[in-house]
């Protein structure tokens, strides 16, 4: 990474998050959230960054569990970026912080401008239409994809934002198309 001049932006786990509460689970996805917070903090420390973990808790993961990973993500002196909707507040060490997930806000029938220019330890930029996961910015979809990162640019969350393909049907060419509906001249901080 620094050989290519790149900066370590963090790590996005695609847990289901109802792994964190299944019995037969949740001990294999806590110690992998854990593992990932450690990986994240040893890159952020060789090539520059910031040691983000992105998840998605449930708002059933027992407080015992919830303080454990926080205490682990201070620890390593990472954050874990905690991308459920609504919010949960941050964790009593710091080492849980809120993230947002456009696609779960619009879900939720909030609007994701809005919640942007609060403030978060880490974004992902991802759209719905009527029919399921679009492509970010497409006519179709409910983002308003200029205000949305122009939000994220004021509060500062810009720079640890990760455009989200999941449920596209050509997740490349998502990636691509949205880069192109970038706003003209917008570029992310750092």
């Amino acid at each position: 990474m620094r050989r290519a001049e790149l900066e370590f932006s963090g790590l996005d786990l695609w847990i289901p998050s109802h792994h964190f509460v299944d019995p037969e689970k949740s001990d294999r996805a806590i110690g992998a959230t854990v593992a990932a917070l450690e990986l994240a903090a040893e890159l952020a420390g060789l090539a520059g960054g910031a040691a983000i973990v992105a998840v998605m808790l449930p708002g059933e993961l027992l407080d015992s569990e919830r303080t454990a990973l926080d205490a682990s993500a201070a620890g390593f002196g990472a954050v874990l970026a905690d991308h459920a909707w609504p919010e949960v507040e941050a964790g009593i060490q710091g080492g849980i912080r809120p993230g947002l997930d456009s696609a779960a806000v619009i879900m939720a029938g909030d609007d994701p401008v809005a919640s942007a220019g609060r403030g978060f330890a880490a974004a992902r930029v991802s759209d719905l239409s009527a029919r399921g996961p679009c492509v970010p910015g497409d006519p179709s979809g409910r983002l308003e994809l200029d205000g949305y990162l122009i939000a994220m640019g004021v509060a500062g969350t810009a720079k640890h934002a990760v455009i989200d393909p999941r449920g596209l049907a050509e997740p490349e060419l998502g990636v691509r198309a949205t880069l192109e509906r970038w706003p003209a001249g917008f570029t992310l901080p750092g």
